[in-house]
């Protein structure tokens, strides 16, 4: 189920973001959290050749969800949202020119695919909430001007982030549409993988294992 370039380095928090995927997998639990009900996950890749590298899930809905996982992140540029925006620019281009070689390089649709930021419970409230919120409710198409302050501040620094990326890998300014797709398939997740995900996870390898006590076991090895 997971593949890739572990190479024991398992404390690292993008194999521990891994491990919980494979085990929502295993236990054939759908990806509604995600924002996409009724998927459920196919394959899982850690330290792909993806510009947003650290997991690659593939779906059986057709889609492909490429997550960048940070524990703890700030909303400045040279950040390490800045780094996550770069990212994020470089596989929509990469996707958008290619023929599927890899599965995930062809043109994205925010109704399978989605390039996510995942966080730890130490990350900026900022992004863990308000940036989250903000893109999800951009994605429905809500107006921006009625949401609160502090998300529309936090959403066009982002998109500002996007805008510089942009311009520095095609040397040409993004347009206002340009933004609005990309954007359309940005989103920010938190998860707690020494807490309340954690014993998710273990509670649905419980439910799939013949020795329910190996779950802890189990989410360990995954990672």
């Amino acid at each position: 189920m997971v593949g890739g370039q572990a190479n024991g380095a398992g404390s690292g928090f993008h194999f521990r973001v891994g491990a919980y995927f494979s085990a929502l997998a295993i236990g054939a639990r759908n990806l509604g959290d995600l924002g996409f009900d009724g998927a459920r996950v196919t394959s899982i890749r850690v330290e792909t050749e993806a510009s947003v590298d650290d997991v690659l899930i593939e779906t059986d809905a057709g889609g492909y969800i490429a997550i960048q996982a940070k524990t703890t992140v700030e909303c400045t540029l040279g950040s390490r949202l800045g780094s996550v925006a770069d990212q994020f620019v470089r596989y929509w281009l990469c996707a958008s020119s290619g023929q599927a070689q890899y599965g995930w390089n062809r043109p994205l649709n925010p109704s399978t695919d989605r390039l996510f930021l995942v966080v730890g419970p130490e990350a900026s409230k900022r992004i863990r909430v308000h940036l989250r919120d903000v893109l999800d409710v951009h994605r429905s198409g809500t107006l921006l001007h009625a949401q609160p302050e502090a998300r529309r501040e936090v959403f066009e620094n982002f998109r500002g982030l996007l805008s510089q990326a942009w311009t520095k890998h095609t040397h040409r300014g993004a347009t206002d549409d340009e933004l609005r797709d990309l954007l359309n398939v940005c989103a920010v997740r938190e998860l707690d993988l020494h807490g309340s995900d954690k014993r998710l996870a273990e509670e649905v390898l419980r439910t799939v294992l013949d020795d329910p006590d190996e779950a802890g076991t189990a989410f360990r090895g995954a990672q």
